[in-house]
């Protein structure tokens, strides 16, 4: 298996782009990074490296076409991005009240995605399994059970 540099410069060389330095600090950072980061965080980071949001943006989603990086959107419809390349499958549990993502890892079943993408005629890079809900610290009531909100 490739290491995550060499995938996205295989996948810039398709793209017909280069790497940068730029680029390679944006892909350092979010696979140094093991959680869901908020856009504005990512932001902040890239202002603080001399990181112009064009760049960031761009190589964002060079990053999600590679596959490597995941695009999640939460119930106020934020962006999180968490990298996704060499990783087992897993399922994101997001509270609707507090927005944490809880990620648990357990296969689904790759031969139905597979399945549906065939039947469909869609080629699939990655696949990403979203539950809303509520986490157990927000699904108490005011009598400190905890229950269904």
């Amino acid at each position: 298996m490739l290491t995550p540099e060499q995938q996205f410069n295989q996948h810039l060389r398709y793209k017909s782009r280069r790497p940068t330095k730029a680029r390679e600090k944006i892909l350092k950072m979010l696979f140094q990074n093991h959680s869901h980061m908020h856009l504005e965080d990512i932001l902040k980071w890239a202002q603080g490296n001399a990181i112009s949001r064009a760049t960031l943006f761009r190589t964002l989603n060079l990053l999600v076409e590679a596959g490597m990086v995941s695009k999640i959107f939460d119930e106020h419809n934020r962006a999180h991005y968490e990298h996704v390349y060499a990783h087992a499958q897993h399922y994101h549990l997001i509270c609707l009240q507090c927005g944490n993502i809880h990620e648990v890892e357990a296969p689904f079943s790759e031969e139905a995605v597979q399945k549906l993408c065939d039947d469909k005629n869609f080629i699939q890079h990655y696949n990403v399994f979203k539950v809303f809900g509520h986490c157990s610290g927000c699904a108490k009531d005011s009598s400190g059970r905890t229950g269904r909100k």
